[in-house]
């Protein structure tokens, strides 16, 4: 029973690094991504045809369009396909979102669970008010990843 008692106690612990160490990791993952608008950034946030601002990605798309010198002609096919992409994309997105958030988030919950099992009532209350931040947190940041509740 003690070798057992250990085995969970060290798995848990693991799962508390892992977790730890993606958390961090996410962190500086994020933070050394984020770059100040420059002059071009600014001059390609401009209103696509339907009257939309610019996603985050597509001023990027537009400086690579902007490269190749294309005509009115050209540029009404692109930003058609552009489009196009971008209602498929989001409908994919919105399928992984409704197949696969359940089944993440059911997964998160029981390893939270399992933890919280091991852990003394103080322990738990920590856990849980470090939970709540982390959750928080992710709400917060916007945008709409895959590991994201939608509440």
């Amino acid at each position: 029973m003690e070798r057992n008692a250990r085995t969970r106690l060290t798995t848990a612990a693991i799962l508390i690094l892992v977790f730890g160490s993606g958390g961090l990791v996410g962190m500086a993952w994020n933070a050394g991504g984020q770059e100040t608008a420059t002059e071009a950034d600014t001059e390609t946030a401009e209103t696509r045809a339907d009257g939309q601002a610019e996603s985050e990605g597509e001023p990027r798309r537009r400086r690579m369009i902007d490269r190749i010198d294309l005509n009115e002609e050209q540029r009404a096919a692109v930003d058609v396909i552009i489009a196009s992409h971008r209602k498929q994309m989001d409908a994919l997105n919105e399928e992984f979102r409704d197949a696969y958030n359940p089944k993440f988030y059911g997964i998160v919950e029981d390893t939270r669970g399992r933890i919280k099992a091991e852990l003394t009532a103080d322990q738990s209350a920590a856990y849980d008010s470090l939970l709540t931040a982390y959750d928080r947190e992710r709400r917060s940041e916007g945008g709409d990843l895959p590991f994201r509740r939608r509440d």
